[in-house]
């Protein structure tokens, strides 16, 4: 990186010091200038221009106009999207405490405009019949399976997590339409979940894609898709709003399938509220 290469300064003498101070200063006009232009500004001969290119790693000159321009300009792209990030380096914490909620209420806000009620709807009532939830993810989409798989068996619903396909384990449960797949991918192309999609899919089980983006590859192999709308960020902000999206569509689902069976996820949360006290440990008084 040229840039780069101009802010250390490694070895440069005094004169190339001066030269790069002085196209560090003034990198929107340096591609109009001509090597004795630049030269006479900084300063020095037109030949310790040429030298001090080459020191940079470039043929001459103009090669190092041209390399130099393209950074400038890949360099004013990450400056446009970082002004669109939510924290900079001065963002304090009172901003941080108000900026967290609005990041969640942004993503879930879009998700909730962009649900198609009558696919959501389906999805539910296959749910509510189906003999075992199945849920994909892999790195941190794992974690929300994990976790939604967790949320599904507190109501009574035989439900497991894979970070993997186990194809022996598949055909010698004998997959089929009582059974329901979720596909967590917050790329929405990841080629592994795709994968896991296809194979389902094919032993005819519903499958259920989430994940960011609108991969026609992805929509192809699962039965439906929910797509979660996040900005894209260049911070791991994208992440955060990703995993909001797709947990509170797994919400959805599991709130949809409390209220489904009401009066007996009330009296079983009684109950566990009741054994709980009772199996409480008492603390002895001194």
């Amino acid at each position: 990186m040229i840039i780069s290469k101009l802010e250390k300064k490694e070895n440069f003498t005094n004169n190339e010091n001066e030269i790069a101070d002085y196209i560090l200063k003034h990198l929107d006009e340096v591609h109009l200038l001509s090597a004795e232009s630049l030269a006479k500004k900084a300063f020095v001969s037109k030949a310790t221009i040429v030298r001090f290119c080459r020191k940079l790693g470039v043929k001459g000159y103009r090669d190092f106009q041209r390399s130099l321009d393209k950074e400038v300009e890949e360099m004013l792209k990450i400056k446009g999207l970082l002004s669109e990030e939510p924290v900079n380096s001065e963002t304090k914490y009172d901003e941080i405490i108000s900026i967290i909620p609005s990041l969640y209420e942004r993503v879930i806000g879009a998700t909730k405009l962009n649900l198609d009620t009558p696919v959501v709807e389906k999805i539910i009532e296959k749910l509510k019949n189906v003999k075992k939830i199945e849920i994909y993810g892999t790195g941190i989409s794992y974690i929300l399976a994990k976790l939604a798989s967790f949320k599904f068996m507190t109501l009574g619903i035989e439900s497991a997590a894979y970070d993997g396909l186990n194809e022996h384990y598949v055909i010698s449960t004998e997959k089929g339409e009582k059974d329901m797949a979720l596909i967590i991918s917050l790329s929405g192309n990841n080629p592994y979940m795709i994968r896991i999609a296809e194979y389902l899919k094919k032993r005819n089980v519903f499958v259920v894609g989430i994940g960011n983006g609108s991969s026609e590859e992805i929509k192809k192999a699962c039965s439906e898709y929910i797509e979660i709308h996040a900005p894209n960020y260049i911070l791991s902000f994208e992440m955060v709003s990703l995993f909001t999206g797709i947990n509170y569509v797994l919400d959805i689902f599991f709130t949809s399938l409390l209220v489904s069976n009401y009066y007996k996820n009330i009296n079983t949360s009684l109950e566990v509220s009741k054994n709980y006290e009772t199996n409480e440990p008492k603390v002895s008084k001194k």
